[in-house]
């Protein structure tokens, strides 16, 4: 009994040394877990630690005595914790907006909700009809600005300056016009009409020579055969350019003879511009000490910064009278 227990017990450690020396073989339970790796964000980004390889614990010396040895087993190693590796995030690249795209029913410039699209502003490029408009618009602004300080002159030449950019052009034209009859108020305003003084020429005697006397040199005049002055009225007595106006014409006889009158001149000179022509007089004969109406002329006062009415009357043997009426 003795010799068969002894056997059984070399049978199984024989058995037990077998298994321990058998080499080791791992199973897929126990595998080493893998870890996963989290997803790669940007920025940061996690970088997940590679675990260390699993080592097999050495098993103890087995003794006779001992109890026969289970398989080990492997114990499954720490995970590390995720190791957040620092990075510098990319520089900012430009953004571009992005027109979306515009669904059926919406409206252009809208956001599917109907609100307005804000984005950045806009530069147009410059339009030459808008730029001419925007530079009448402030010339015709200081034009009525001279008007109305009372500067017609600086008025007038900035509606010309409109009118050379859009000729044509309605309120530069009535400006114009309204400025230039203003001036010609204001300068009538302070101006008048004066008359000058009478001259009264007689034709020269038949020449004759004193004895003793060199009368090369000497005119003979003689004397006239009447006394007289030329008179004017002005109705209006101030008029304005563009007016009209009835200038009257009048003889005075001073003398104690009769004056006949042989002939009539009327001269206008308006800014060195002289226009006339005869005219027959109303009275062919005024009495001594009488005043007759020669004439009365109508016309239209013209723009004018001079004006100068004359008149020349012939009568008795050639001689005359002159007169001047002028705006002053």
């Amino acid at each position: 009994m003795i010799a068969v227990a002894g056997g059984v017990v070399l049978v199984v450690l024989a058995a037990a040394g077998y298994f321990l020396m058998r080499p080791k073989t791992t199973t897929t339970a126990e595998a080493t877990p893998t870890t996963v790796e989290p997803a790669i964000t940007t920025p940061p980004t996690t970088i997940a630690a590679v675990a260390p390889p699993a080592t097999e614990a050495v098993a103890p010396p087995v003794t006779e005595a001992a109890a026969p040895a289970l398989p080990t087993t492997l114990a499954p190693a720490p995970i590390p914790s995720p190791v957040t590796a620092a990075r510098t995030p990319p520089p900012p690249s430009p953004r571009v907006a992005a027109v979306p795209a515009t669904l059926p029913g919406q409206r252009p410039g809208t956001t599917p909700a109907g609100k307005p699209i804000v984005g950045p502003p806009v530069t147009a490029a410059p339009n030459p009809a808008q730029q001419t408009a925007a530079a009448v618009a402030n010339l015709l602004s200081q034009a009525q600005a001279a008007s109305a300080s009372k500067n017609y002159d600086a008025a007038v030449t900035l509606y010309d300056e409109v009118l050379k950019m859009q000729p044509g052009n309605g309120p530069a034209t009535s400006g114009r016009a309204a400025a230039l009859s203003a001036k010609g108020a204001a300068t009538a305003a302070r101006r008048a009409f004066v008359s000058g003084r009478t001259v009264v020429q007689t034709e020269k005697a038949k020449g004759g020579s004193v004895s003793g006397f060199d009368s090369s040199d000497v005119s003979v005049v003689k004397s006239t055969d009447f006394q007289g002055r030329l008179e004017f009225a002005m109705n209006p007595a101030t008029v304005k350019p563009g007016e009209p106006y009835r200038l009257q014409i009048a003889l005075v006889n001073e003398g104690k003879k009769p004056i006949k009158i042989s002939g009539m001149t009327f001269t206008i000179t308006a800014n060195g511009q002289r226009s006339g022509n005869p005219i027959a007089p109303r009275s062919k004969e005024v009495a001594p000490g009488q005043r007759a109406v020669l004439e009365e002329l109508p016309g239209v006062f013209p723009e004018a910064n001079t004006w100068t009415a004359e008149v020349l009357v012939t009568a008795n043997k050639g001689d005359s009278l002159k007169n001047q009426l002028t705006w002053k």
